[in-house]
């Protein structure tokens, strides 16, 4: 058994009323957006896919770095990559750099295990915008993406 105590101010509102939870969906509503997302685990992607079709934004899929370039190449509308780091072949770290020799305004959000001291500043010298470590949890990842698409 434990005890605490906590002040309690009237009128603050909780982030899940059903008020809050509606004005949230309905900032998340990303129908006009498209995201890439690169990932080669089949579990993540699906992971990934269901935390964002509530969104109604639009994704394309790439397994691998060729796969992921050669979509924004044909999908130059693309606003934003999510970027796995361990890929099979070309790394996320080159896959960044590439991208953004390509066009550097595409924000690609790294989203990776390696979560140790320095792996954000890795990641963000290689040219990520932002880090997303796994697992991925849906607040975290509407949070990033949220921060993206409303500059």
């Amino acid at each position: 058994t434990f005890y605490f105590t906590t002040r309690w101010e009237k009128g603050v509102v909780s982030p899940t009323d059903p008020a809050v939870m509606q004005v949230r969906e309905r900032l998340d509503d990303w129908s006009q957006k498209t995201v890439l997302i690169t990932e080669d685990d089949h579990a993540n992607m699906l992971h990934l896919e269901e935390l964002l079709k509530p969104t109604g934004i639009r994704m394309l899929k790439a397994a691998d770095g060729e796969e992921c370039l050669e979509l924004l190449r044909t999908h130059p509308g693309t606003d934003l990559v999510l970027m796995d780091i361990k890929l099979p072949g070309m790394d996320g770290y080159e896959i960044t750099r590439q991208i953004k020799q390509f066009d550097e305004r595409i924000p690609v959000i790294a989203q990776t295990a390696y979560a140790m001291k320095g792996d954000r500043e890795t990641l963000l010298q290689a040219g990520c915008d932002d880090y997303l470590p796994k697992p991925i949890d849906k607040e975290s990842l509407l949070e990033v993406l949220n921060r993206y698409f409303t500059v």
